[in-house]
């Protein structure tokens, strides 16, 4: 992965699940999900996270029920909305904070 936000590419190579999704609902995804990326704390994952974000973007939309987590998927403590996408996204915010502040 890299330091440059996801493209419609990376993001299909990374998730061949989204397949049959056209690629109009996932640019705005990416778009969407852009804003709230930070370069500086992902780094060399910033590819790796932007693709989580845009999936999760994805999944909580109305037609994104199977990724969804809720009852027995749900693990414990984990807030209500959760997806598979989204707490791989919270992992890799945990590992990226410990090197906040190191050079």
């Amino acid at each position: 992965m890299s330091t440059a936000l996801a493209t419609l590419g990376d993001f299909r190579d990374t998730f061949p699940e989204f397949a049959g999704v056209v690629d109009g609902l996932i640019t705005r995804a990416l778009n969407d999900a852009s804003d709230r990326i930070a370069v500086g704390v992902y780094r060399n994952q910033t590819t790796r996270a932007h693709c989580l974000l845009a999936a999760h973007v994805l999944v909580v939309s109305p037609w994104g029920q199977n990724a969804r987590l809720s009852g027995k998927n749900q693990p414990a403590g984990a807030p209500p909305g959760q997806t598979t996408y989204s707490l791989a996204l919270r992992e890799l915010q945990r590992e990226r904070a410990a090197f906040i502040g190191c050079t």
